[in-house]
């Protein structure tokens, strides 16, 4: 019975986001930028990696005072994964038994993007400068004697 006596589990991670708080550079530091109205979140088909939320929405705080956006407005990108692990013993005499595992990390392959620019004064303003580690598949054999 070759498909007789797998085992198989897996572990799901679905995750929110971090929450971030949009900065300013200034002639005298950084600070809290400016809100200055609007939505922050873009809609699901408007977002991409260059523009992560609604930058329009936020400008540098005069060097006169501190910006008026609130802590943690923008929710940064959430996190999926799925892990999956296969494996069988196979018995070849009253000896010796083998063990056939294979685990593959992100079975499905999907995109965790991370590293939001969230500093209104940089140029690269409100994108995605990082992925996760994409799909890696391990393969085992262990003799038990």
């Amino acid at each position: 019975m070759l498909f007789a006596g797998w085992d198989l589990s897996g572990i799901n991670r679905f995750q929110t986001g971090p929450y971030a708080t949009v900065t300013g550079t200034t002639s005298i530091g950084s600070r809290r930028a400016d809100y200055l109205g609007g939505s922050v979140n873009l809609s699901g088909d408007a977002r991409s990696v260059s523009r992560y939320f609604n930058t329009a929405a936020f400008a540098p705080a005069p060097d006169t005072r501190r910006g008026n956006s609130g802590v943690g407005i923008v929710a940064g990108p959430s996190l999926f994964g799925w892990d999956l692990s296969v494996r069988k013993e196979f018995k070849t005499n009253d000896r010796f038994k083998i063990r056939f595992q294979a685990d593959l990390f992100k079975v499905l392959n999907h995109a965790n993007f991370s590293g939001l620019n969230t500093d209104s004064s940089s140029r690269d303003f409100g994108s995605l400068s990082t992925a996760g580690p994409g799909r890696n598949i391990q393969i085992g054999l262990k003799l038990q004697f």
